[in-house]
């Protein structure tokens, strides 16, 4: 069922007339359609412009569309809407005083009051919404898209982005390449650029004006002001960070703790993962409430977990740290007259072997293991060590170990140390 411009005419007189039958209004005809005259006509009201011979159409008062010369395929409907449309292509605008100032630009369209009310000559702009793109005067920004009330309504010719909810983006005006997806996203914005944002309130600060960053899920960095390249994907997740940098938080408060404002190069995965204090930075937290303390640490899983399990090879360069009791040497095991020493846990730590000529240390768990561990590895930890390693054509090695001990092996072990892994 298509309607011609006849039909058209007369559908839209009877919407006027039914929500206003008490004016007499002139409507002008015109492409073939003649002219059509109410009594009493007081003619500044109303326009109704069927389409013409470059298929414009015109509905609205006498400004709508007065100043078109060339332009073609032009719909434009409203009080002052596209009233400056010389030779622009394509536009189409919905509302009072929409793309009111547009001149010469094309594929625009506009739906809403005041919906890019400013643009002179930006082109490929597309605004659902009051005031949505309405920018400031004589601005001409391009290839934007906003849908919702106030979206992008500051925005000025060097700024571009696309936004989509009530106020997104409601204060950009030279920032570019933005994305905003929910009401008050990134509201207080004004030059910050290639941000994305979804979801609720997502960076929507009062003073946030960070760039490359990336917030996913109600309240995600609520708080940042001047943060930059941080990713925040999950509810409140970074939610009181400031001003730091090149963050990674996923999960549900995720590196939301009160202490995490200038937190950087971090990252954290799982629900309410945190840091135990400002400023810290190269860490990584996994696992529901896992919380690093230092700079440059990685922890996994809370104080309530039992036990982990690591499949497959595992490589290990320095030391592992755990707690727990220190094994033990018996006399005479390291070193015939002058015995080694110990240090550290059933897990890790450091032997050094005694002065006397000896060709193995056996050391001794604290306790009978349940399980063997599937290894023992030693490193040299000085010279001594180091020259064995490298010249001694037997080489160093540990036997395999049992649930009692493990033995280190070596053609000239005496004065050197050695830090060992048991996994």
């Amino acid at each position: 069922f298509l309607w011609g411009p006849v039909v058209m005419k007369r559908f839209l007189l009877a919407l006027v007339l039914l929500a206003s039958p008490s004016y007499a209004q002139t409507i002008w005809g015109g492409g073939g359609g003649g002219g059509l005259t109410l009594p009493a006509p007081i003619g500044t009201y109303l326009l109704l412009k069927p389409m013409d011979a470059n298929g414009n159409f015109w509905f609205g008062d006498v400004n709508t569309g007065a100043a078109i010369s060339s332009g073609t395929n032009n719909y434009v409907l409203g009080r002052m809407s596209g009233a400056a449309i010389s030779t622009g292509v394509e536009d189409e605008s919905f509302g009072w005083v929409t793309f009111r100032y547009l001149t010469t630009g094309n594929y625009d369209s506009a739906f809403g009051s005041g919906a890019l009310e400013y643009n002179v000559t930006g082109s490929n702009d597309t605004a659902f919404g009051a005031d949505a793109l309405r920018g400031n005067l004589g601005n001409s920004t391009s290839q934007n898209s906003a849908f919702g009330s106030q979206a992008m309504v500051a925005i000025n010719s060097s700024g571009s982005g696309d936004a989509f909810g009530f106020n997104v983006l409601n204060h950009i005006t030279a920032g570019t390449q933005n994305a905003g997806f929910g009401q008050l996203v990134m509201q207080a914005l004004t030059t910050g650029s290639q941000d994305a944002g979804f979801g609720q309130t997502v960076m929507s600060g009062a003073s946030f004006n960070g760039s490359q960053d990336s917030g996913f899920g109600t309240y995600a960095m609520l708080n940042a002001t001047s943060a930059t390249y941080d990713a925040a994907f999950g509810w409140n997740s970074l939610g009181n960070i400031t001003s730091g940098s090149h963050n990674s938080a996923f999960g549900a408060s995720s590196g939301a703790g009160a202490t995490s404002t200038t937190l950087s190069y971090d990252t954290f995965l799982g629900y309410n993962t945190t840091a135990g204090s400002d400023a810290l930075t190269n860490s990584t937290a996994i696992g529901n409430g896992a919380t690093f303390t230092v700079s440059n640490q990685v922890v996994i899983g809370n104080s309530s977990v039992a036990s982990e399990i690591l499949n497959g090879s595992v490589n290990v360069v320095g030391v592992i740290s755990a707690s727990g009791t220190t094994p033990t040497i018996a006399s005479g095991a390291c070193g015939a007259t002058t015995n080694g020493t110990i240090a550290g846990t059933d897990n890790s730590g450091e032997v050094t072997i005694g002065a006397a000529a000896t060709t193995t240390c056996t050391v001794s768990f604290h306790a009978t293991l349940a399980v063997a561990p599937g290894s023992c590895v030693v490193n040299a930890a000085n010279s001594a060590a180091a020259v064995q390693v490298a010249t001694v054509a037997t080489g160093v090695y540990v036997t395999p170990p049992t649930t009692t001990q493990f033995v280190i092996n070596g053609a000239v072990l005496a004065s050197t140390l050695w830090e060992y892994n048991c996994l």
